[in-house]
């Protein structure tokens, strides 16, 4: 029932506006529920856009995105026949659903006859480098005994025709020479098959046509998958089926968060429960303290997608924890009104509490503004989240539970209360030199524990990958041959004819830098020389083979004068005729390596030259520094480099936002004052950060969001001491509440599997124990300036809420 009697005007008028504003953000949350609400899952899209090459940066996330729909399969089976079957049943099942396109595991006659009848007609074009070589450094001889070889030998083409069209077989070596991505792969009739440990393999890719980091189509995709791959392995006894792809990985990761947002939410739910009805003994404090929580999450929700588009599974996962910050607006309110006994009344109450919430409120808002100004999407998002969630928790407090809350009638004395009345005498028995004793413990503490600490910005540590996708990762590479790694490098150039030249200097370079490494890099241009090395292979051809060196071949085989001038002349009058970027992909030829081509990108057009592990990277970057048009990507270095940068600017904001909060202290209390209020916060945030060296956790940017946290939430513990207008008890008792679900939420993220969240909740977990233990040293302040008085009752209360009798001093002992 609303308490509509004992409220003045000015609450009922506030209830109301809050009440419209909550059916506001309910609509609003049923509108986003039945239109399909979007969660991000991609940790990339977490992060910043570098400034450096625009067109480089949107090319990379163009090719990573394509890159991150693909999957290889691999059907095994000991049998080749029944690994086709498998195969071939597998396949046809996934065909048959919308999730997939562009399924790939045959090569039909056409697509094989393909690759001869699109080269042809440019055959004098084309030479591999070997055969450049020879022909630049007039050594055409060679290749006529290497062509005289192959005629003789038992594999020697004897098709008079063919002959004709390519007599120093140069085409016919060329297009046997072309790289394959999967070096193990061989055709087997029409399908793609490798034979590895007496196992015989069907290699297929699939693109998933939905985005890989949307849940609901990680859900779809790997569930039919798993079906399909039982299915094949009942009808096929003795089947394997292996898989690689992105999808896999960005599943493993939603699944994880969603276990920790499940516990936390959970463990937050349950804690929150149990303290309440164990403190209040009554279900209704639980239930209102719920809603203020409720509300603050629904309305963060809202407000973070309508802002942002989607809401990201980063921000739910920390947003989660939330639920243990908002409660501490109620926790103040019915603490209060336990303390108050039954000539409390509730509006009365919201006078004692509003001052420390509402600066509580104004500091952590202002910790998470400050967030929001960095660069990082996901920051900004998780600071807006943050924000929106606790300015509703906070409105729902001071609008509704005016209604809400009465006088008690009975009285108790919980179990949690007595803690608070012990620990508050605890600090009020220790001298000021005990207390300077335990800052200068602390101090030697955090001192050598931040002395080793040692940052660790690599992305590879923060993320937990699960150990069979990796195993399934490693043996599809070691079964088809692949050595190519994550590392690319973009290539641009004005034109399609410019970005193909620059490609080749490229792959030019690597040659010369890595002349014994196998399979270096896979790149277009191994597939369409660039127009100038097509004019000069045509050039070299006609001017040092078929013009001088042709007639006295052929007539050296057999073949007579007057045929041999007659072959001579047919070659000759071949027109140069370049093949064009746009030809190639206009070819069945570029089916499985059309995805290295990427257009047009802004004003540019870009190309991707993919690298082997077996490189040297920084050989590599050093020999193609003076290349501008190629920039090199691995995108796990790139996070690694952007997290160290934004981790030092962070530091340097941590800094700014001490010194804003402590000009604010200042402003609002004396300089005395300020410092001694400053000190418990900051000493938490030094404990938190000297624990992770001593337990020798990596400090990464992470963990300095943590702190960030620690501190808002620590200046609020010293802050609800500094504004108490009734009895320190009620103060005591809700931040130990508080502090307690904190402690409980930020423990379980602790739990977590994933390093990134497991080392932001190690920070927190010890920042805000740290906080909750020092923070009555706010208490002792008017103590010391004999301002302080207990009453008859053993309450400790400020002296002039003693000596006027306010509900907070007027009360029987609880």
């Amino acid at each position: 029932m609303l308490n509509l009697n004992e409220v003045s005007k000015g609450a009922k008028i506030r209830f109301f506006c809050w009440l419209a504003i909550a059916i506001f953000f309910i609509v609003c949350f049923i509108r986003i529920f039945y239109s399909g609400f979007s969660l991000d899952t991609n940790i990339l899209n977490l992060l910043p856009q570098s400034k450096q090459n625009i067109t480089a940066e949107k090319a990379s996330d163009q090719f990573s995105k394509t890159m991150g729909n693909q999957i290889i399969f691999l059907i095994g089976n000991p049998s080749q026949v029944v690994a086709q079957k498998a195969a071939d049943k597998f396949f046809g099942n996934i065909k048959q659903s919308s999730l997939f396109q562009n399924i790939n595991y045959q090569i039909t006659t056409n697509e094989q006859e393909a690759w001869g009848s699109f080269y042809y007609p440019y055959r004098l074009n084309l030479l591999t480098q070997q055969q450049r070589k020879l022909l630049q450094e007039n050594k055409a001889d060679q290749l006529v005994s290497s062509a005289l070889f192959n005629l003789y030998s038992p594999f020697g083409m004897t098709n008079s025709s063919l002959l004709q069209s390519d007599p120093f077989f140069l085409f016919q070596k060329y297009l046997m020479s072309r790289p394959k991505p999967a070096s193990h792969i061989e055709l087997v009739g029409q399908r793609m098959m490798v034979n590895s440990d007496n196992q015989w393999y069907v290699m297929g890719t699939a693109k998933v046509k939905e985005d890989s980091f949307s849940i609901a189509n990680q859900n779809k995709v790997t569930h039919l998958i798993q079906a399909n791959k039982t299915s094949v392995i009942k009808a096929f006894p003795e089947t394997s089926v292996f898989m690689n792809g992105m999808i896999f990985y960005a599943k493993a990761g939603a699944d994880e968060a969603q276990r920790n947002i499940s516990t936390i939410g959970v463990g937050s739910l349950i804690g929150i429960i149990l303290l309440i009805f164990l403190t209040f003994r009554s279900l209704k404090p639980m239930l209102n303290t719920l809603l203020s929580g409720f509300f603050g999450f629904l309305a963060a929700f809202v407000v973070t997608q309508y802002f942002f588009g989607s809401v990201y599974l980063f921000t739910l996962v920390f947003g989660a924890s939330l639920i243990g910050i908002v409660v501490d607006y109620a926790f103040f309110y019915y603490s209060d009104q336990l303390v108050g006994g039954q000539n409390w009344n509730s509006m009365q109450g919201l006078k004692n509490i509003i001052p420390g919430i509402s600066l509580g409120l104004i500091n952590i808002v202002l910790a998470y503004v400050v967030l929001s100004l960095t660069p990082f999407p996901g920051l900004r998002q998780l600071a807006v989240f943050s924000i929106t969630g606790l300015i509703v928790a906070y409105a729902t407090v001071v609008c509704v539970f005016p209604m809400l809350l009465k006088a008690k009638h009975y009285s108790f004395k919980p179990v949690l209360l007595t803690f608070a009345n012990q620990y508050l005498n605890l600090w009020r028995k220790l001298s000021v030199k005990k207390i300077v004793i335990i800052y200068i413990l602390i101090l030697i503490v955090s001192v050598i524990g931040i002395y080793r600490l040692k940052p660790n910005d690599d992305i590879r540590i923060l993320q937990s990958v699960p150990a069979q996708l990796k195993l399934n990762e490693n043996k599809v590479k070691e079964i088809i041959g692949s050595d190519i790694g994550l590392s690319f490098y973009v290539v641009e150039g004005d034109t399609p004819t410019e970005t193909l030249s620059h490609e080749a200097m490229l792959a030019n370079k690597i040659n010369q830098v890595f002349p014994s490494v196998d399979n270096k890099y896979i790149a277009i241009s191994d597939y369409i020389p660039s127009i100038s090395a097509q004019k000069e292979n045509f050039d070299l051809i006609t001017t040092r083979l078929i013009n001088p060196k042709l007639i006295p071949y052929l007539e050296k085989i057999g073949v007579n004068k007057q045929k041999a001038r007659q072959i001579q002349r047919a070659l000759l009058k071949l027109k140069y005729k370049p093949v064009t970027v746009q030809d190639w992909l206009n070819s069945p030829v570029s089916k499985s390596l059309r995805y290295l081509w990427l257009g047009k990108v802004d004003n540019k057009y870009a190309g991707i030259v993919l690298l082997s592990d077996k490189l040297n990277v920084q050989q590599l970057k050093h020999a193609t520094q003076s290349l501008s048009f190629a920039t090199y990507v691995n995108k796990a270095d790139q996070i690694s480099q952007t997290f160290k940068v934004y981790r030092e600017k962070i530091s340097i904001l941590l800094l700014i936002v001490y010194l804003v909060l402590l000009l604010l202290l200042i402003a609002r209390y004396s300089f005395k004052r300020a410092i001694l209020y400053f000190l418990p916060p900051a000493a938490a945030c030094a404990l938190s950060l000297a624990v992770l060296g001593w337990l020798n956790v990596p400090l990464t940017l992470f963990n300095l969001l943590a702190v960030f946290l620690i501190l808002g939430v620590g200046v609020d513990y010293v802050l609800f001491f500094a504004e108490t207008k009734s009895s320190y008890q009620g103060t005591m008792l809700a931040v130990s509440l508080s502090a307690i679900i904190t402690i409980l939420s930020f423990g379980l993220l602790a739990l977590s599997a994933t390093p990134v969240i497991h080392y932001f909740g190690i920070t927190v977990l010890v920042g805000i124990t740290s906080a909750f233990i020092l923070a009555p040293l706010a208490s002792r302040l008017p103590l010391s300036r004999g301002n302080l008085k207990t009453s008859s009752r053993g309450l400790l209360v400020p002296a002039k809420d003693s000596e006027a009798g306010t509900a907070g001093s007027n009360q029987e002992d609880i």
